[in-house]
């Protein structure tokens, strides 16, 4: 059992609609930034296009090219996951993606979603959470305005860590720090969450 759990949280500004600067770009970052051991790293949500309605242009399979690069840092043996664009049965969502140091993928579809934006035009919405068993650690991911449905995010199933990754830019990041931190998990050990603004790189180390 790994009674410890180290985290970095990755926070640079998007690249708007360019995913192949985006990745490059974050590529640059990790390699200044990754120095210590890491079992996690986060990214935001749509972390390669910016919170983007064009699902027709951004969005990509599972087995995309940003999912393969994503699987590239399992030779790192570290986890790595945030939310994309991605299109599956005819339909696209906004996805949050876990891909283990194995390779295993588990995904968590965003269930709220932000209509005053238009994001119901162009998404479904998921409609299951999602429990991830990672390093004998309970994680349950969220994306951006699910924070606003704390039916939804109950703790009803032990989860020890939880992770909500959003698009909050700069003027809107106090917000997210008040709102994160009156939610009362009582059952949850632990929060996390991971923005498009405020410091670029953030590591955590979670204890049991």
């Amino acid at each position: 059992m790994h009674h410890s759990l180290h985290i970095s949280i990755v926070q640079s500004p998007v690249v708007w609609e360019n995913p192949q600067k985006a990745i490059k770009e974050l590529e640059i970052l990790l390699l200044e930034e990754l120095r210590e051991e890491t079992d996690l790293i986060i990214f935001c949500e749509m972390f390669t296009t910016g919170f983007s309605m064009n699902t027709t242009g951004m969005g990509e399979p599972m087995d995309g090219p940003c999912i393969k690069w994503m699987k590239n840092w399992q030779l790192r043996n570290c986890a790595v996951c945030g939310s994309l664009i991605i299109f599956e049965n005819h339909q696209y969502f906004n996805r949050f993606v876990f891909v283990h140091p194995d390779g295993k993928i588990d995904h968590y579809d965003k269930a709220h979603l932000f209509n005053l934006a238009n994001e119901g035009e162009y998404y479904t919405a998921g409609k299951s959470r999602t429990l991830i068993d990672y390093r004998s650690w309970k994680i349950m991911p969220f994306i951006c305005y699910d924070l606003r449905f704390p039916v939804w995010l109950r703790n009803t199933e032990e989860a020890e860590l939880m992770i909500l990754v959003a698009q909050f830019p700069e003027r809107r990041r106090t917000g997210l720090y008040f709102t994160a931190s009156c939610q009362g998990h009582r059952k949850c050990v632990l929060r996390g969450r991971c923005q498009c603004s405020g410091p670029r790189w953030e590591r955590h180390d979670l204890q049991r």
